[in-house]
């Protein structure tokens, strides 16, 4: 794999991860009675800091559902079974990939 490959999959998985970390730390959507995206059970003081801690605790509360909801239907077993898969597969195009560099076949 050249230079240019090899950085345009870097670029692409580097920004597949970003936009991953967006999707899971965007609100839910729930709204309150106020209208506001954010749920909070603080009594709706002016201290700055409790609203921001709320807003904290509320944002990691519904991370933690998403992950909760998707993880739980999870059957750990397949999981393993595709992970192992995944990895011989990687391992044989790490082992190809080194052997074709090692005889001068690399792309330009």
């Amino acid at each position: 794999m050249g230079w240019k490959s090899r950085f345009l999959f870097l670029l692409i998985v580097y920004f597949s991860g970003f936009a991953t970390a967006i999707y899971y730390l965007a609100p839910s959507g729930r709204t309150d009675s106020n209208g506001s995206a954010y749920v909070s059970d603080s009594s709706g003081g002016s201290d700055s800091q409790s609203r921001a801690t709320a807003v904290l605790t509320n944002l990691r509360d519904n991370t933690y559902g998403k992950v909760a909801a998707k993880m739980s239907g999870m059957n750990q077993q397949e999981f393993k079974a595709a992970f192992d898969r995944g990895m011989q597969a990687v391992m044989r195009m790490a082992k190809n990939g080194q052997s074709t560099a090692s005889e001068g076949g690399e792309d330009k």
